[in-house]
């Protein structure tokens, strides 16, 4: 006798129950804080010069560098999770991200790092130079002690927190030279919570 299709549909949803388990309750989160908050606008006169010999070369009129956008984004900070300091002759890394934009569609891009040698405690005061430079140096430009300074940031805020806070990284870079102006909040850290995860089926097998 031949199993009408609704009767098999029904046949293969209780399979389906019985090769599934049930996942539900509180479970364990971990996430990476890796955070610069700007306290000022951010200028540096190399990308405005970039902006411009860009925007000449495609034939883009682009007045007062409207159709750049700037993002900011940690690069590699060269962190073991469960360390409170670098111990590294490594830089750590940060980088600025510098899209060309023409009607609202991406169509070049450059990338702009501020390495900062020698941080290797929480507040970073054992820095020794910041090289801000592009990807294959043919800009860069040294800043030595007196040229930046690193201090307590001037607010306690932590960016992207949520439950136990493991800061590895907290401190203020600020360059005020001509062509830079940076005055950043730099955070860089683990978050570990814990959340109430619903009812939901999940497969045996996965």
């Amino acid at each position: 006798m031949l199993c009408s299709k609704s009767a098999i549909q029904i046949i293969a949803a209780i399979m389906l129950l019985f090769l599934s388990a049930c996942d539900y309750g509180f479970k364990d989160y971990e996430n990476n804080i890796t955070t610069v908050v700007e306290k000022e606008k951010t200028h540096i006169a190399y990308l405005d010069t970039l902006i411009a010999t860009i925007a000449d070369s495609a034939g883009v009129k682009c007045p007062n560098q409207s159709c750049a956008e700037l993002s900011i984004s940690p690069n590699d900070f060269n962190l073991e999770s469960t360390e409170p300091v670098q111990n590294t002759a490594k830089p750590l890394n940060i980088w600025l991200n510098i899209y060309m934009r023409e009607y609202n569609r991406a169509w070049n891009q450059s990338d702009l790092y501020i390495s900062i040698y020698n941080c290797n405690t929480y507040d970073c005061t054992d820095a020794d130079k910041v090289i801000i430079h592009n990807h294959y140096y043919t800009f860069q430009r040294l800043l030595k002690p007196g040229e930046f300074t690193i201090t307590r940031p001037d607010d306690s805020e932590i960016k992207d927190a949520k439950g136990y806070v493991s800061m590895f990284h907290f401190f203020n870079l600020k360059i005020d030279v001509e062509g830079i102006k940076i005055n950043w909040n730099i955070q860089i850290g683990k978050t570990e919570h814990v959340e109430w995860e619903h009812f939901h089926f999940v497969p045996i097998w996965g």
